[in-house]
């Protein structure tokens, strides 16, 4: 498992993913614990916190870094754009609402790339109206409400 963490750190330094000093600076490893690591003279200690900010320092899952089979190489780097939409889609709080919308968005993004392509030069000439904010009534019960009392 070790020898796949370090093939997938000097794989990501190599491809200019990160660099040494960087994950030093962010401290997510000490420099003498990368050293060994990336060199693989001994396999460095590095717990199970130090492997989870690696993992994410590289924009990847744990088990990515220490699975054999995984190839590194062909993650797919997401754009800006792309990120926003899932932490947006993410912050909805209405499963039902949020199910519907990660449909949609699945569809729009399965699109043919020429159909995409006008999707973007239709929407870049006019964008899209902001959605109305959620009414703050509550929904109807289902249960009437009692008769009111009667003054005598």
């Amino acid at each position: 498992m070790a020898m796949h963490l370090r093939m997938v750190v000097n794989s990501a330094i190599k491809n200019k993913k990160t660099t040494h000093k960087k994950m030093v600076a962010a401290k997510i490893i000490s420099n003498g614990q990368l050293g060994e690591l990336r060199s693989g003279q001994s396999v460095p200690n590095v717990g199970l916190e130090t492997l989870d900010q690696i993992a994410k320092h590289l924009k990847m899952q744990p088990w990515q870094v220490l699975h054999p089979d995984f190839d590194a190489s062909a993650v797919p780097s997401y754009s800006a754009e792309a990120i926003e939409l899932a932490q947006a889609l993410d912050a909805i709080g209405n499963g039902r609402v949020k199910a519907w919308a990660y449909a949609v968005a699945m569809q729009v993004l399965s699109l043919n790339p020429a159909v995409m392509t006008l999707f973007q030069q239709a929407t870049a000439a006019a964008p899209l109206p902001a959605l109305p904010a959620p009414a703050d009534t509550p929904s109807p019960s289902p249960i009437p409400a009692p008769p009111p009392a009667l003054n005598s």
